[in-house]
C-alpha cells in the first residue's frame, strides 16, 4: 500500500465507499431479488473457498513433500 496516500480521511473515504458498494450490491441481490446472472460469481466464489481451504488445511504438507521428492531426485 502506498504510504502517502494511507491518511485517515483516505482510510474514511475509501471505507465508506466500501461499505456503499456493500449496501447496493445487497438491497439490488437480496431485497429485489435479482439473481439470474449471479451463478457465475457464485461457482467461482465456492471454488476459491474450497481451494483455500484445501490448500491451508489438507495439503500443504503433502505439496511441500511432494515437491521435495521432485527436487531431490529421491
Amino acid at each position: 500500500m502506498l504510504k502517502w496516500i494511507s491518511s485517515s480521511s483516505f482510510v474514511f473515504a475509501t471505507g465508506g465507499i466500501s461499505i456503499l458498494a456493500l449496501a447496493v450490491c445487497y438491497w439490488w441481490i437480496d431485497v429485489l431479488n435479482h439473481r439470474r446472472y449471479l451463478e457465475f460469481f457464485t461457482i467461482v466464489g465456492m471454488n476459491s473457498i474450497f481451494i483455500y481451504l484445501f490448500f491451508n488445511f489438507i495439503s500443504a504438507n503433502w505439496l511441500y513433500d511432494y515437491a521435495n521428492i521432485l527436487i531431490s531426485g529421491y
